[in-house]
């Protein structure tokens, strides 16, 4: 018998669909819905689960038993679903309130937040908690490679959260971090991002330091040493601040070494030498990472003797710096990165593992932000790290976005061109395929960015037979 029945909106989202396998592990009976059939990894994640997925949205969905109806953050007022919901008398929650309703309540709660490095932060400390036998339940913002799932039911004292700032839900407008009361909060970094919320980078450093004030004095924040924006919002702490950083800071990282295996390096605690450490992750973006998670866990006295290999067998999230094979001897990756300085970050680590390789970045630009202009003089200069730069148009989206908002990528094409790095933009994902194949080879890489599944150009590059591992 299942102990209680909700039903989900939104369900192939990130979070929606991690937290309905948390309720499905705690034997409730969970059905969902979406615009339409999730695809995976999502699709996948909920199928091992046994989770019935409806599509596209309608009154029909809705289960005659119902507790509780849970409604993702891209779920309008005007949802028919939604509405019928409500008529119904059923309770509608918000993915953030039932996730700490049922999990995160009665837990010692971590959560990750900043604008770049959230989910493989998040998934590195999951990953690391459990290998020393403290069994963390979790909600990660993607697939973490080591589980293959997105979430952890673990039974520990510990719950690890990604703590998003976008919108909770329509009846909901405030960050999803706001509702998670950190006793530890790691954070990452803070830029202007989400521009179709947030009207300018000083609506974000408010929400930011309100996330900061709740921390209570007993608990820990640690902070970047060297982000500007985040010592902005640190002056409303109460808690402890413990920094970090890859050059000062209380925890550093001391002569790294960065090859296509990974990193390598020493970490120090207030200068003296906590041990030698490596990481499968290259680049300095994941080192910043990785220095976040050493910086909580020395903090916590949480040191074992496990911590060093645990390390070492991270594997990471799918979709950030993940090989899935080759095209015409091309290795190919697969990335999240969808904001500038990810843009340029990856990159350049590519650039720093791979030194003898050509890199030919593929993106598109499908996310809020990223379909704006906002960031247009900012993506020449991330692009101009790469060898060539190659784009597919936009797609049009029904939210009225004004033409003179748009992302201008002709414009940027030829901007980044002017930076001597090669360009062009291609009419649709089968064009841009087909140019890549025919000049893709040992001497190239192809890294593909994408903040959604890339309209599925990674099965017209990599054939069945090239997807064994490297």
């Amino acid at each position: 018998m299942f102990k209680k029945s909700v039903h989900m909106l939104g369900i192939g989202g990130s979070a929606m669909s991690g937290l309905a396998c948390l309720l499905s592990n705690k034997k409730w009976k969970v059905t969902g819905s979406d615009s339409a059939m999730p695809y995976p990894p999502a699709s996948d994640i909920l199928a091992k689960c046994d989770i019935r997925v409806m599509a596209p949205y309608g009154p029909q969905n809705l289960p005659k038993h119902l507790s509780y109806c849970v409604v993702g953050n891209v779920i309008r007022k005007t949802n028919p679903e939604a509405v019928a919901a409500q008529e119904s008398g059923v309770k509608l929650w918000s993915m953030p309130q039932a996730l700490w309703e049922w999990f995160m309540k009665k837990k010692k709660r971590i959560v990750v937040a900043g604008t770049h490095g959230k989910t493989t932060t998040t998934g590195m400390l999951t990953f690391l908690l459990d290998r020393m036998g403290l069994d963390p339940g979790a909600l990660v913002g993607g697939v973490m490679r080591n589980y293959n799932t997105n979430f952890r039911y673990g039974q520990g004292e510990y719950f690890v959260v990604e703590g998003d700032e976008y919108d909770t839900a329509y009846f909901d407008k405030q960050p999803k971090f706001m509702h998670y009361k950190p006793d530890f909060l790691v954070l990452t970094n803070i830029e202007y991002d989400h521009a179709d919320i947030f009207p300018d980078l000083d609506t974000i450093l408010g929400w930011f330091e309100k996330l900061v004030a709740g921390v209570p004095e007993n608990g820990v924040i640690i902070a970047p040493a060297q982000d500007a924006n985040v010592a902005r919002v640190l002056g409303a702490a109460k808690a402890r601040v413990v920094t970090y950083g890859l050059e000062t800071g209380d925890v550093t990282p001391d002569y790294p070494t960065y090859t296509r295996e990974g990193t390598r390096f020493i970490m120090t605690r207030d200068g003296w030498s906590i041990g030698e450490f490596g990481t499968s992750l290259f680049g300095r973006h994941n080192l910043h990472n990785t220095t976040a998670v050493m910086a909580l866990l020395t903090e916590l006295d949480m040191y074992h003797d496990a911590l060093p290999q645990a390390l070492l067998e991270y594997q990471g999230i799918r979709r950030r710096q993940e090989y899935i094979g080759k095209c015409n001897g091309a290795p190919v990756y697969d990335d999240f990165a969808h904001h500038p300085t990810a843009v340029a970050e990856t990159i350049l680590a590519f650039r720093q593992a791979f030194p003898d390789k050509r890199i030919i970045a593929l993106f598109e630009a499908e996310s809020n932000t990223s379909r704006r202009k906002v960031f247009q003089d900012e993506f020449v200069q991330a692009f101009a790290h790469a060898d060539e730069a190659c784009f597919i148009p936009a797609l049009k989206k029904s939210d009225n976005l004004p033409p003179q908002q748009r992302l201008d990528i002709d414009r940027m094409v030829r901007e980044i061109q002017a930076t001597g790095t090669k360009s062009a933009l291609f009419p649709d994902v089968q064009a841009l395929a087909d140019y890549v194949k025919n000049v893709a080879d040992e001497r190239t890489l192809v890294l593909l960015m994408s903040g959604r599944d890339f309209r599925g150009i990674q099965d017209l590059l990599v054939t069945k037979k090239d997807k064994n591992p490297e």
